[in-house]
């Protein structure tokens, strides 16, 4: 006698184990790369963001020097920290990976 099993619970393990990894990514996690303007706000002494093309405010927390020029066209490269908190809170708390000057 040939006994015939369902495969669906089978297949079902087999998709939630391949899945399992990508749910398991965190959204704050990935890289966005975005271009934007720099902008200074004169708020608690003074604060700078850059304000993306996207229409989002960026707050760097580690804004080099040279690129802190009102107005300056720059693309980037951040990942957000939602475990930062800042006194400006003038935008999406970042910590930028890489920035370069737009011509």
């Amino acid at each position: 006698m040939r006994i015939f099993r369902s495969r669906k619970p089978i297949a079902a393990l087999c998709l939630v184990v391949c899945l399992w990894p990508c749910s398991c990514l965190d959204e704050d996690d990935k890289v966005m790369t975005e271009e934007g303007t720099v902008q200074y706000v004169d708020v608690t002494g003074g604060c700078w963001r850059i304000v993306g093309y996207d229409g989002v405010n960026y707050e760097p927390v580690n804004l080099p020097d040279e690129y802190k020029e009102d107005g300056l066209t720059v693309r980037f490269s951040a990942k957000r920290r939602d475990d930062l908190v800042t006194t400006c809170m003038v935008g999406q708390v970042v910590e930028l990976l890489g920035i370069r000057k737009v011509s």
